[in-house]
């Protein structure tokens, strides 16, 4: 798998992150207080696919801003632009890092929507569905498209209100 060009890269970014912001901003205020909201990202989600101290500290601190996602994006983003990129900075050799990237932005987004939405006693978590049998899979994975359901289903209807803010 070759690495994906700056301009890919920001599509990428675009369509699994940045996306999730325009949506946040139009039906956010839709949602009920007491609703649910649960964000579809992947096991490229996790922290444990950065390498990078600085950036491991500074996405996992208390008190993150979406200004440090949006520079997290940016550093990458412009180490596509400016050939510094490191694969070092991610686990497997920087395999699919802009989709990575993205999945990392949304986990992030995730806690701090959650503290956005605490007074409206509103609960958001993310959650990697897993590898689905389905016509983009070529029919490979390990879950039927029933299975696959399950937990999404269990976040948004009968998780216990004190799972909030997770990646799941």
């Amino acid at each position: 798998m070759s690495p994906c060009t700056y301009e890919e890269g920001k599509e990428i970014i675009n369509i699994n992150f940045k996306s999730i912001l325009i949506t946040q901003e139009f039906n956010y205020p839709l949602v009920r207080n007491n609703g649910r909201i649960l964000n579809l990202s992947s096991s490229c989600g996790h922290l444990s696919n950065l390498r990078n101290k600085y950036w491991i500290d500074r996405l996992s601190k208390r008190d993150l801003k979406i200004e440090d996602i949006n520079d997290f994006i940016d550093w990458f983003l412009e180490s596509k632009k400016a050939s510094t990129f490191s694969s070092e900075d991610f686990v497997d050799n920087g395999v699919i890092t802009a989709y990575r990237v993205a999945k990392m932005a949304l986990t992030a987004i995730t806690m701090i929507q959650q503290k956005e939405l605490e007074a409206r006693n509103t609960f958001i978590n993310s959650m990697h569905p897993g590898l689905e049998r389905t016509d983009l899979t070529i029919g490979l994975g390990f879950y039927s498209i029933d299975q696959a359901a399950e937990t999404p289903l269990y976040l948004v209807i009968d998780a216990p209100q004190t799972l909030q803010g997770a990646h799941v």
